[in-house]
């Protein structure tokens, strides 16, 4: 004879018993298919020890106008020391020079046409000048990072 306070206990939730067998037999299953996340991509900044990417993922920029002197001017104060460094000009002529902080000038880089150019040259400060005095020449100095190797 059954009792009408008797009652059967759910198949899952907060209430079912376990059944043996552990945690598997005890999970309730979806009726969807489960979802399938795409593979994860590789470390974008994973390269072999000794090998330099190409890719520059951090960049700093700083321009000016050159005033109407023929002295040094600081161009770019980079918040660390690039990797590279591009210069950019509006007029031919004028010279760039590259330091570190607390380091005397190198020899200058006059740029003898208006435009862009990719120099190797790794300092943390870009100075230019107009040797004419001329003035009014708009100067950038792009400092470009290297992506870091997780291998060294």
């Amino acid at each position: 004879m059954k009792f009408a306070y008797e009652y059967q206990r759910p198949a899952w939730g907060g209430a079912a018993r376990a059944t043996p067998g552990g945690s598997q037999g005890n999970r309730e299953r979806s009726p969807i298919a489960p979802v399938v996340f795409p593979a994860p991509h590789p470390d974008v900044r994973d390269y072999g020890a000794g090998v330099l990417p190409g890719r520059f993922p951090r960049v700093e920029s700083r321009s000016a106008t050159l005033a109407a002197v023929a002295t040094f001017a600081e161009i770019a104060r980079f918040s660390g020391r690039p990797d590279r460094i591009d210069l950019h000009s509006s007029a031919a002529g004028v010279e760039f020079r590259f330091r570190n902080r607390g380091q005397d000038a190198t020899t200058g880089l006059v740029v003898r046409a208006a435009g862009s150019y990719e120099t190797d040259a790794s300092f943390e400060l870009v100075e230019a000048r107009d040797p004419a005095g001329a003035g009014g020449q708009l100067v950038t100095a792009v400092g470009y990072w290297q992506a870091e190797s997780t291998q060294d």
